[in-house]
């Protein structure tokens, strides 16, 4: 399994940061309910649209004879 991203790890940061200060102010409004899911959607769009390139690896010449 591969480590998560930095990127990765502050966006998760600060939506797990603005989530729980939304749940302790007690009475989320819809204002706020909008403002979370438009923060949990901005966390989740680069792991959605990222695109897997492969990188083709050139292969390996075939080792020449030795002279002799």
């Amino acid at each position: 399994m591969t480590r998560p991203s930095i990127p990765t790890l502050c966006r998760t940061i600060v939506v797990l940061t603005f989530l729980v200060a939304l749940a302790l102010a007690g009475q989320p409004a819809v204002l706020s309910t909008l403002l979370g899911l438009a923060l949990v959607a901005t966390w989740a769009a680069p792991l959605v649209l990222r695109r897997h390139h492969v990188v083709p690896v050139p292969a390996e010449a075939p080792a020449e004879a030795s002279a002799g």
